[in-house]
């Protein structure tokens, strides 16, 4: 598999006054590719399960690396099948 790839996703979940923040930082052997953001809010779950504001948090920031990707996937495409950026 000469031509295979690898991504990594490194997560960074810092928990600040009243909200959990993740970071999703997407990085490819030529470069970081792109970051994305979750937030999750304090509330019941706090004190019932600590763990799910990190959990939710990364998530988010997942669901928006996951969206990001597919967004700049689509213009690639589109630029592709017009003719943009061949060559």
């Amino acid at each position: 598999m000469q031509d295979a790839k690898r991504w990594t996703v490194v997560i960074d979940i810092e928990h600040l006054e009243g909200h959990t923040r993740a970071h999703a930082h997407l990085h490819r052997r030529e470069s970081d590719a792109m970051t994305t953001v979750g937030t999750a809010y304090w509330g019941v779950a706090v004190e019932t399960c600590p763990d799910s504001l990190a959990r939710e948090s990364a998530a988010r920031a997942l669901s928006a690396l996951a969206q990001d990707l597919d967004q700049v996937a689509a213009l690639r495409y589109a630029d592709t099948r017009a003719g943009i950026g061949a060559g």
